[in-house]
């Protein structure tokens, strides 16, 4: 199903988009097999450009308002409290403890105050912070759920990091189903984060963790943000739809809406199996502001104070500072400390 929403007569106003994406939502739910799984909104982005980010904030809004407890979960490394923790606040942590960290939380507070208080998103930043604050705010449950990533391969390629457990296990899984579970089937060179099996392993990672997070909520919704290329596959790169967030996410059971964000004729880029009968529950969305802020700058605070006035009460305004919150350190730390220590220790640690 294939649902198109024009936003060209107002680039800053997603009320439009929000009704519609909430309409596919109680369709599915209505279709659904398991009545206890919350429906998935992949919410895909430039992650360069505003808009779609406030778009998620402007979906959680409505949805909240239409009765749902949401939780949003980010295409953002996993692992990146228990490195907060070791490295920005100083805090000491045995193996076990930096790998139970990042499913220490059942609503992710410390998390978003961690990541405001340390290391902001590098792209869009303000929007960025104003998504945490929201949610903060919102008391909406947030996760990080993508693989770790380490160095690079070149100059222009991340790689998985098979350092981190979580990352390694999910590698071995992939190319041991891949290869019939031969015994060498990880191969020895590195796995770009952004190669068809890079990105392959990367969603299903995100399911499986976004899976154990929904575990220890009581979320009616769940919004996962990520790139736009994760959503349905991509002819150009290769990557094919049954590895795309949107199959993987099917594949365990849930019914899912996909929002794809159109730009520079990226859907043209989508696998045409992807829109068969019975495949893909999608919003096509058309004529939002395409603006992007690969780094810092001031003019984003402009698009943010547009979407806010035009977009009917949906996007509330609350971080306008792109900068880490430094005020927020000593709390978060303690905060952390009081994490770590709460940890139960596993029987094999």
């Amino acid at each position: 199903m294939l649902t198109k929403v024009d936003c060209s007569n107002d680039p800053y106003d997603v009320t439009a988009v929000t009704k519609a994406i909430l309409g596919r939502v109680r369709h599915v739910q209505g279709e659904a097999a398991d009545a206890s799984k919350p429906v998935v909104v992949l919410m895909g982005e430039v992650h360069d450009q505003p808009s779609h980010r406030l778009l998620m904030q402007g979906f959680l809004a409505a949805a909240k308002a239409d009765g749902f407890e949401p939780s949003l979960h980010l295409e953002h490394e996993h692992q990146l409290l228990g490195r907060i923790a070791r490295i920005d606040a100083g805090i000491e942590l045995k193996s076990w403890q930096a790998d139970a960290l990042s499913l220490a939380e059942r609503d992710g507070k410390i998390l978003l105050q961690a990541t405001m208080a340390y290391r902001p998103l590098s792209y869009s930043p303000i929007i960025g912070h104003n998504l945490m604050a929201y949610c903060l705010e919102n008391a909406v449950p947030v996760a990080f759920t993508d693989a770790a990533k380490s160095g690079r391969a070149s100059d222009s390629e991340r790689i998985l990091d098979q350092s981190d457990r979580e990352t390694a296990r999910q590698i071995a899984a992939y190319y041991s189903a891949r290869f019939n579970h031969a015994a060498s089937s990880v191969p020895e060179t590195p796995v770009s984060v952004e190669a068809p099996d890079g990105i392959a392993i990367r969603n299903r990672m995100m399911v499986d963790l976004s899976g154990r997070h929904l575990g220890l909520s009581r979320s009616t919704l769940l919004v996962h943000h990520c790139g736009r290329e994760h959503l349905l596959g991509d002819t150009r790169s290769g990557f094919d739809y049954r590895d795309s967030l949107a199959a993987q996410f099917a594949a365990q059971g849930y019914q899912v809406v996909s929002v794809f964000p159109e730009s520079s004729d990226a859907f043209d880029r989508v696998p045409t199996e992807a829109l068969g009968a019975g495949k893909a529950d999608v919003v096509l969305v058309e004529g939002l502001s395409a603006r992007s802020y690969p780094v810092t700058k001031v003019t984003e605070q402009d698009e943010l104070l547009r979407f806010s006035q035009h977009s009917d009460g949906l996007i509330d305004v609350y971080e306008m500072d792109p900068e880490p919150k430094r005020a927020l350190r000593g709390g978060v730390r303690t905060a952390l400390e009081r994490l770590v220590k709460s940890l139960p220790k596993p029987k094999n640690p």
